[in-house]
């Protein structure tokens, strides 16, 4: 399982040596990372939440389902091959690729700033943050589907 490493994913999968074990792995741990992620939420571990934090929730809701239908296009629709298994795994890696350095910077700007002692200015930038990051990871994933697609082609 690849966390960072793009062009040998993308080398397993055009070699057709990307098996339905390794997409498993990548489906697990995606679905797992995120039930990590939203399970406080849920289950009312965060109580206090203002607009920007429900803002960033629907921000990150549209972000995936225009980042899904772009995704799913860029692998050729309707005529694509295998877009599950390729999403899962192409989304993990580049999500890595993605997240570790923008939260880094995210992170430094807050502390740079000052801003991360006004909860609801970093609510605020953290909308910026998800529409930064999120359109990132899904325009990645689609040029990197689109790439793949043409193998089939």
């Amino acid at each position: 399982m690849y966390f960072i490493n793009i062009k040998k994913l993308k080398q397993e999968i055009k070699e057709d040596r990307f098996t339905e074990k390794h997409a498993y792995g990548y489906f697990f741990w995606t679905f797992l990372l995120f039930m990590v992620m939203i399970t406080p939420t849920l289950s009312g571990g965060y109580p206090e939440l203002n607009v920007y934090d429900h803002l960033s929730s629907l921000v990150i809701v549209i972000a995936t389902i225009i980042g899904l239908k772009y995704s799913y296009h860029t692998n050729g629709g309707d005529n694509g091959v295998d877009f599950i298994k390729k999403f899962f795994a192409v989304s993990w890696v580049r999500g890595w690729r993605v997240v570790i350095p923008t939260a880094i910077i995210f992170i430094l700007v807050l502390l740079v700033t000052g801003v991360y002692e006004n909860e609801l200015m970093v609510s605020a930038l953290t909308i910026v943050y998800d529409v930064i990051s999120y359109g990132l990871i899904y325009y990645l994933v689609g040029k990197d589907l689109k790439e793949l697609n043409k193998k089939h082609h």
